[in-house]
Formats: structure tokens, sequence, C-alpha cells
């Protein structure tokens, strides 16, 4: 920073910058997000316009029925009272204004920036009323926000909030479950003045669900706040998680802005403690990525409610690179739309990150519930699904289209699906077999609008904007040959910068990424949690269910085994629970041997799947076969055969100790072994079905290659 010239103000600091570096796209409005280039070209001073420290000024605690009012106010030293602050905030409304367009985060003192959200301010402080342990009411003002990190359930006492574009209504009796975690930008809470006069029940209304709060609280602050209800949750999907991951993705975090006082951080992270969720403040110092909501996106997403107000039904295709969004501007037009058509049917065509699925399947979904939080937090039955056996669609390109036109045939052969609002997700692979695949989706689906987001890296990008006219221009691959569609109707495109990149981000990507294969993990984790009975279980504690091998078939897609070792290599291992058709089977070459299953053939057809299942154990004298399966028994009842493929198991649930022999070994009694398939140390890391050339660095000594 080369100059800085300080102005006094009324109660602003304003601070004239100049340097050649561009200042975050994070911390300015979202119509200059869009033209930040042309803005940035031209090298001018840019003004940033931040609060003053405010002097602390220290209130006398309330004690208010049964809890405590903690009231944060922060004096400018103007001498400015509360009502001023409120009044600040408010400037910065859903309106664009001046203060719009120069509007910056607080920076701490590790430099890192919680932000001032795109069109709402962001907290400085917030008024809370902590009823017991695992209840809490926030008072929000109108047209600011909050960022979260952890779970809880909300209900809206007075006013409306919105997340992820779902607008949460007044009702004390409707209860919204909230997932903010780690690895995923912080979503955050926006408080919205609802229309009509405040609510005058509010008491009544905490009366009817078993809790009290002072009515005179409640009543003076109706008028001017967003009342939100915050539960503590009991959820086993996270309980499982926390315990099988080290990281801290779900719980909360000490988040009290440090320039507090020592008494009110610990009040404050009393309460967050409680409802195990962190509540983010502006000038906390918190290592982030944060959730970011361009105007641009609300603009879109009007066209398709203004089509579905007319009865005008669409495909909306969303495609980019890796890390451009995808998923989150997918799941703001899904909430947008719930409110408008009650459902929207959703076409995965991404195998490695699905969203309703665990990982390694295509499938459509019709959605009716909000999506609030990441993809692991709202798995749910499809209606068709198909196994494509592995993340990487260059294994098997044949196989993969294939099933995406299963896939579509079979929506098309239901009318109702089709009048419905469609949204189609794609993968991130935009060069070489990606970008003929992703063409090949087009022509398959043939959408009526297609959204394309940019990235800044270009590495990340396709190599041309996706119009019809480009896509007319490549012929159909060899891949499409079975497909009889050869006309693309016209569509509707627009390309949009992402909203996932900017370069303060860049700084935290490591400590608050996940991998791709570990966002894999979590999804299998979330998806046999529904098994769980209790904090303490583990993957051996439940009930397998028998299958006979009578009329059942198997099969190895990823490695050629004999038919004797077949059994054994299902042992212990995740299988994808396929449904294969008698038409389907006859086609396909296969092993049929007394005392048997039916082996089919490493080149697996193209067959629905219904879920996944653990192998618990296989009984050769009985021809019987458990297996572990979160589905329900009228699922289980439809499967006839069983599909080993590419996604594994996560190590952490083959290694997780059943209570009873953690007990044991804790007091130094039993046996010290884990759970029995499993091997660990040094082995685990190597598993003997690698293929025997494969480079692999733990046999490179002195740049040689021992194989």
């Amino acid at each position: 920073m080369e100059d800085i010239a300080e102005q006094q103000a009324s109660d602003t600091l304003t601070v004239v910058v100049t340097k050649n570096e561009p200042t975050p796209l994070r911390f300015v409005s979202a119509k200059s997000v869009y033209d930040a280039k042309k803005k940035l070209k031209a090298s001018v001073p840019v003004t940033i316009t931040r609060q003053t420290k405010r002097q602390k000024k220290k209130t006398p605690k309330k004690n208010q029925s049964n809890g405590k009012v903690r009231k944060i106010v922060k004096k400018s030293e103007q001498g400015s009272d509360s009502d001023e602050l409120t009044a600040d905030v408010e400037v910065s409304s859903n309106c664009q204004s001046e203060t719009d367009e120069t509007e910056e985060g607080c920076e701490t003192d590790n430099n890192e920036l919680v932000p001032c959200d795109v069109s709402y301010q962001t907290l400085e402080n917030i008024d809370y009323h902590l009823i017991n342990s695992t209840n809490a009411l926030v008072f929000i003002p109108f047209h600011t926000c909050i960022y979260i990190k952890g779970h809880f359930n909300v209900n809206v006492l007075n006013g409306s909030a919105e997340i992820l574009g779902y607008t949460l209504e007044e009702d004390a009796e409707k209860t919204y479950s909230i997932y903010s975690p780690r690895g995923y930008s912080l979503l955050c809470i926006r408080s919205i003045r609802k229309k009509g006069p405040a609510n005058k029940s509010l008491f009544l209304a905490l009366q009817k669900i078993g809790l009290e709060c002072d009515e005179n609280l409640l009543k003076s602050k109706s008028s001017s706040n967003t009342i939100l209800l915050l539960q503590s949750q009991n959820c086993r999907i996270v309980d499982y998680i926390n315990r099988l991951f080290p990281s801290n993705i779900l719980r909360w975090e000490p988040c009290a802005p440090p320039n507090w006082d020592q008494e009110e951080q610990n009040a404050y992270e009393d309460m967050c403690s409680k409802l195990d969720s962190s509540l983010i403040l502006r000038g906390a110092t918190f290592r982030a990525r944060f959730y970011e909501q361009p105007d641009i996106w609300k603009t879109i997403t009007q066209q398709f409610l203004d089509l579905v107000s007319s009865k005008e039904y669409f495909r909306l295709l969303f495609c980019g690179g890796k890390g451009v969004g995808k998923s989150t501007i997918l799941r703001y037009t899904v909430n947008r739309l719930l409110k408008e058509c009650g459902s929207v049917l959703v076409l995965d065509f991404d195998p490695g990150q699905p969203e309703f699925v665990p990982s390694g399947c295509v499938s459509a979904t019709l959605v009716s519930t909000p999506l609030l939080g990441p993809n692991f937090t709202h798995l749910q039955e499809s209606l068709h699904c198909y196994f494509v056996g592995d993340v990487d669609i260059t294994v098997d390109p044949n196989r993969y289209i294939q099933s995406c036109t299963r896939l579509i045939n079979d929506c098309r052969m239901q009318p109702k699906l089709m009048n419905t609002p469609m949204i189609i997700n794609t993968m991130g692979f935009t060069t070489g077999i990606g970008l003929d695949v992703m063409l090949d989706v087009i022509r398959l689906s043939q959408p009526t609008h297609i959204i394309q987001l940019k990235s800044a890296s270009s590495r990340r990008n396709f190599p041309a904007m996706l119009e019809h006219s480009y896509v007319m221009q490549h012929p159909p691959s060899i891949w499409m040959t079975d497909v009889t569609t050869n006309t693309l109707p016209e569509y509707s495109f627009e390309a949009i910068s992402s909203a996932a990149e900017n370069k303060e981000e860049q700084r935290s990507v490591e400590q608050w990424g996940f991998r791709a294969s570990e966002l894999r993990n979590i999804g299998l984790v979330s998806y046999f949690s529904r098994l769980s009975t209790g904090a303490e279980w583990t993957l051996t504690d439940a009930v397998p269910y028998k299958m006979s091998w009578k009329n059942l078939a198997v099969c190895v897609s990823t490695e050629s085994v004999e038919p004797a070792l077949t059994m054994a290599a299902l042992n212990g291992s995740l299988v994808a629970l396929c449904v294969l058709d008698a038409e389907t089977g006859a086609s396909v070459a296969r092993y049929q041997a007394a005392g048997y299953p039916t082996i089919l053939s490493r080149a697996m057809p193209v067959m629905p799947c219904l879920g996944y299942a653990v192998v618990r154990a296989v009984d050769y004298t009985n021809h019987l076969i458990y297996v572990i399966c979160p589905e329900a028994i009228d699922r289980i009842s439809r499967v006839n055969c069983l599909v080993l493929g590419s996604i594994h198991l996560p190590n952490t649930m083959l290694l997780d100790t059943p209570c009873a022999l953690r007990k044991q070994h804790a007091s130094g009694h039993g046996p010290k072994s884990r759970v029995p398939y499993v091997t660990f140390g040094p082995s685990a890391s190597q598993p003997i079905c690698l293929p025997f050339k494969k480079y692999n660095p733990l046999f490179t000594v002195r740049g040689r290659n021992q194989v």
C-alpha cells in the first residue's frame, strides 16, 4: 500500500488506497463483480468505506424470563448511539446505493476478511437471548445478514429469512434444517422485511412449542428485526461424520470478534457452543470461504420463474469447469423455483460429485424440499438411477453415454415429468473426451436454455462457448451410434462469470477445502449413516439382509477375476444394487457353475441402480450373501445383480472399531484388533490389487524404478 490519506467524516472513515493490484471482488457490489475487469484496467484509486473503530459501551445485564439478553453495542468516537448504528446498517439495503459500490469487509489482524454480503450488510454485533441449553432467539435487523458454520434447526418467528435463494417464511411451527460445513462456502442468513405488520403473537407462538420468553422483549424487537429460533440439532449424519473425520467439518468454532472484551466473548461463544454452530459477525477472525450471491443469479432465475408462471416449461442445463460453482447455482435455482412450482426435476449427469445419490451413478430426482446445505446433507431416493461403475468416464465413455440415454428415455416415458421444470447438472470435464461427451449430453437432453459458468483460469474452461452453432459444427461422437436423434433445437445461451473464485480465497483454499475423493467419501458416510442408531454406532452394529444365490447375478467390472474367486472378491466390498432384466441379461456373456451364482463378464451392461450395500459375509455352505444396506426392504427385494465397481468404502468406515471393543481396549482387556476383513499399517496404503507395473513413489529408489 503506497499512499493512505485518512479523512474524518461524521461516523465513517474514508480510506483512499492507491495501488496497482485490484481489491478483492468479494467485497464490492454485484454489479461491479461483472464489470470488474473493465474497472481494474483503468488503474484508478479505489475508495473503500468502512466503519470507524467503535468504542465498546458497557450496558447493564438485563434478566429476562429464564434467560439472559446480551446486546453488544459499539459506540463510535463521535458518540453515536445504538439507534444510529441500526440506521447505518439499514442504509445498505437490498436496493443499489453508492455505499454498495464501495463496501468492504472488516480486515483482521491475520489479514483474513469476513465479507460484507453483496447486497446486505454483515452485522458487526447481534442481539440474542439464550432460552435454555438447546434453544436461543436471534434478532437480525432487516436488510442485514450473518454467516454461519455448523448445523442447527431454525424457526422463523417474525419477518422472513433467505438462505441459498430459499425464503423461510414466518411460521413458528415450520422447522428447517441448516447445514454449513467446513470445506464448502459458508452460508449466510439474510434478514428480509416482510410485507404487512409485525407478528403480535410471538409469545403465544413460543408457548405452543413449549418455550417462554419475556413478552415485552419480543414486542420491542418485532418491528425492526427478523426473529429466529435456533435449536441445537441431534443429527445422526453429523454424529457419524464428526466421529469418522478428524477435521472439524460441522462443529462450532470460536467466532467472537477479538476486539470485544472477555466477558462478551465468553457469553457469545457459550451460546454458539450450546447450539454447536458459529454465528460469524463482521470483524471476526475466521479463516474460511464465504458464500457469494451475485445479483445476476436473481435476474436469471426470475426469467425462469416467469416461464413457470406462464405455464411454459423449460430444460435448463448448467455447464462449466471444475470448481466454478455449478452445484451452488443449481441449489440456488432449485430453491427459488420451489416457491413457485412446488417441485423440480433434476437430471444429474455428474457421477463424480452427484447432488442426490452417492458417487458412481447418473440419476433423475424430483426435488420438493429446499436444499439448505451441500449434497451429502440431502441425499434422497431418485426416480431413476443408473450405475456407471466409475467416477472417471474415460474408463468407459460408451457406458456413460448409454446410461444418460436410458435415463432421459425413462423420464420421457412419464409425461408428468416432462411438464415439470427440469435442471440438468453436468461434469466439470472440459477437454478431450470431456468436451465430446459434453456435446453428446447436450444433444441427448435437448435443453431450452444453457448457462455456462466461466472461470478466470482458461484451463478450467471449455475451448469455446457452447452455443448452438458451435455444437452443430461438431458431429456426434463414436459413442452415439445407437442414438437415433440427430437434431438439436435452438436454445437460449448465456455465459456468466464464476462467483466461486477470487484471489483472497486462494490463500485459505488448502485449509478450507477437500479433495474430490474426500467429498465422495463424505457422501458415502452420509449415505450409510441412515442406519445409525446412536453416536457410537459403527457399520458392524448394523443388522444385515440375507440374500440367496438363487436367481442372483454378480459382476466385477474393474478387474478380470477367475469365477472361483469372484465371491471372495465381493466379500467385504462395496457393491451396487442393480436390476438386470431378462432381455439385457440374455445378451451378456456369463459363467454358470453348480454351487455358484450367475457370474457376468467384465463388460457390465447398463442397469438401473437402487443403491449401495456392503457385503458383510458370504456363506458358501448355504449359498447366502449377507449385505448391509440403508435401503428399504421393498427396494432390496427387487435387486437381482450385485456389481463391484471402482467405488470403494472409505478407510475410516472400515477401521471404525465397535463400541464394545473400544471399551474393552480402554480398560486393558480384550483383543487389540479392529474389525474383520481389514488390515492397517503400511500394507493398507498399498493394496495388492494395484496394477503390477503402475508407478509408485514408494518403490522408487535413487531414481530407478523397482518393480
